[in-house]
């Protein structure tokens, strides 16, 4: 059962009963101090604890900015046999509820040991009556909330300015000898390969240039130290950079250098 805030909820149209909300932390927690891990039977993963990457940055968004968990957080993803909602009165009650992805985000929640009645979290509640998970929209539901394109390390370097001059110099080159046209992927989905062009993804070039001017272990047992920042550990600014600083261009003698 939750009491919905003033404007804080909207229904949409369409085959299935759903309702888009925004819940206060307390309430989540809640839920989970109540059910615990009979919340997730219909997720593919259960609340792996505090010790993952992903849930000790939750933890920290809880404890040190409260205030920006909502942005920073994808929110929950719930099926239920039904609800009922009451728009004037804002009451919500919910029977069956699963939630089929954002576990963690729960987990997080109902394990916190400060305040969290300043958080706001997003909740997509949709209703399939007699549910079953193996097939139908129910099945879909939980397919789709969880085979989403991973994000990799290198992918979160793409839009900085060096790799766009990079993607920009090798685009404004000519071929030189028998190594025809090079086109330089910096982003998902790189560019296709054709006869007489070669596409050198970002993630070649940084273990390329990482192993010429310093040596080649860290490109095969950690590449993706290459694409973090020194104050995350990883060697970033030796990469691209030029004598271990990282800037928006490099001189034509770095450039060159690399296109040898």
């Amino acid at each position: 059962h939750f009491t919905l805030g003033m404007g804080k909820f909207l229904e949409i149209d369409g085959p299935e009963n759903h309702l888009t909300f925004v819940l206060p932390g307390t309430e989540i927690q809640k839920i989970y101090l109540t059910h615990r891990h009979s919340l997730f039977n219909w997720n593919i993963r259960s609340f792996l604890g505090k010790k993952g990457q992903i849930n000790v940055g939750i933890s920290e968004t809880i404890n040190k900015t409260p205030e920006e968990f909502y942005y920073l957080n994808n929110g929950i993803s719930a099926l239920c046999d039904s609800f009922d909602f009451d728009p004037d009165s804002r009451k919500l009650r919910v029977r069956k509820l699963q939630i089929v992805n954002g576990a963690q985000t729960v987990g997080a929640l109902g394990q916190a040991k400060f305040e969290i009645n300043k958080l706001q979290i997003l909740v997509k509640l949709t209703a399939i009556k007699r549910a079953q998970r193996e097939k139908g929209m129910a099945a879909a539901i939980i397919k789709a909330n969880n085979t989403q394109n991973a994000l990799r390390v290198p992918d979160f370097r793409a839009n900085d300015p060096i790799q766009i001059w990079i993607e920009d110099k090798f685009k404004n080159s000519k071929p030189k000898g028998v190594l025809g046209k090079i086109v330089y992927g910096r982003k998902r989905p790189y560019p296709k390969k054709s006869v007489g062009l070669h596409v050198l993804k970002m993630m070649d070039l940084g273990k390329i240039r990482y192993t010429w001017n310093f040596e080649p272990r860290l490109a095969i047992s950690s590449p993706n130290k290459l694409f973090l920042h020194k104050e995350n550990g990883g060697v970033y600014e030796k990469t691209f950079g030029e004598e271990g600083k990282l800037q928006n261009i490099w001189s034509d003698e770095a450039f060159n250098e690399t296109m040898l």
